[in-house]
């Protein structure tokens, strides 16, 4: 898996919480999270940096005024379209060559169990979230033989 792939996913890692888990369940979840965390934590500090560095002068004031909401002219519009283009093209090419190594994982990844227990202790993790979670730190549960067909018995 791509660093770039895996780094939305370490920080929903980083928002769990253990409470309710059994001890055992509770360490290697913390344990598979903070791997999580270290395996993307040079991209994502990288990802900062960049997004600090790299934003064009006023750019600030035109965000200001798009979240609060305040009138703009057709020219500030057109500014922040391109402006908010060309900052997220220079970021992003800023940290691609991080963004595109492939991370070697390695942590005993959670039974379906543990698993469950971490999604009963983070209930504001929506579907979406728990998928992606689940995909990269659990070993998921055993797939059902397929039912035989009359044929192939």
């Amino acid at each position: 898996m791509k660093v770039r792939d895996l780094s939305p996913i370490a920080a929903i890692a980083g928002q769990c919480v253990f409470e309710g888990m059994s001890k055992e369940a509770a360490v290697k979840a913390y344990k598979t999270c903070r791997a999580l965390k270290k395996a993307v934590k040079e991209y994502d500090d990288e990802r900062a940096e960049a997004s600090k560095t790299l934003k064009p002068e006023g750019f600030d004031a035109l965000i200001e005024k798009v979240q609060t909401r305040q009138p703009m002219t057709p020219e500030e519009t057109a500014t922040y379209i391109r402006l908010g283009k060309e900052y997220n093209d220079k970021v992003a090419e800023a940290i691609k060559p991080l963004g595109d190594a492939e991370v070697a994982l390695s942590f005993d990844k959670l039974t379906a169990e543990e698993f469950y227990g971490l999604m009963a202790a983070n209930p504001k993790l929506d579907a979406d979230a728990l998928g992606s979670l689940e995909d990269v730190i659990a070993q998921g549960e055993p797939e059902p033989e397929p039912k035989k067909t009359k044929k192939q018995a």
